[in-house]
């Protein structure tokens, strides 16, 4: 896809990028079911907590959505011990749920944070939106029940069994509405 981009009329390139976010869309699913299926192993490694804020970053920039919404992201410059691709995927589907439940909502002024804190005993991260509420609290934790047209209904149970493999809790309030996740500092 790089290269059609690269070799495309610049009157295209909109549709090569449109190309690009589908596969990658596509890949998620395909990567995801995969994980679920295999069941979750966690590969920790020393890394900074900022390198996280470029996953978000990176995740916005590949998701398609049509909301201006206004993104706050604050990490910490703590060093931890995680498996980052896994916390990765958890801040990924956290981030596409927010921006889905924003699309969804049609809300004024369209808004997303994600901000990091730590204690002595564990770091939390939340991302917050003011998107639509949260339909069936019962079932947000359950595979393959969704309420999006988009969307396989595996992106929570995975991140929820990728933070319970890293002794972590993942969970949700529902005012102000966030998902957030706790690791333990080892």
């Amino acid at each position: 896809a790089s290269t059609l981009f690269a070799r495309s009329e610049l009157k295209n390139k909109h549709i090569v990028l449109e190309i690009q976010k589908a596969i990658a869309r596509v890949e998620r699913i395909v990567n995801s079911t995969l994980l679920f299926t295999k069941g979750v192993h966690i590969n920790a490694l020393n890394f900074n907590l900022l390198e996280l804020k470029e996953e978000c970053e990176s995740a916005i920039n590949s998701y398609n959505f049509t909301s201006q919404i206004d993104f706050e992201i604050s990490f910490l410059n703590k060093q931890i011990c995680a498996d980052k691709a896994l916390l990765g995927l958890v801040l990924q589907n956290l981030i596409y749920n927010a921006i889905d439940a924003i699309e969804e909502s049609e809300c004024e002024k369209p808004m997303i944070k994600i901000l990091a804190s730590c204690d002595n005993e564990k770091i939390c991260i939340r991302v917050y939106d003011n998107g639509c509420e949260i339909k069936d609290e019962k079932l947000v934790f359950e595979a393959f029940k969704t309420t999006k047209l988009k969307g396989n209904g595996l992106g929570l149970s995975l991140s929820k069994e990728i933070i319970n493999a890293h002794k972590g809790e993942l969970s949700f309030q529902s005012d102000p509405k966030n998902f957030y996740f706790t690791l333990p500092l080892v």
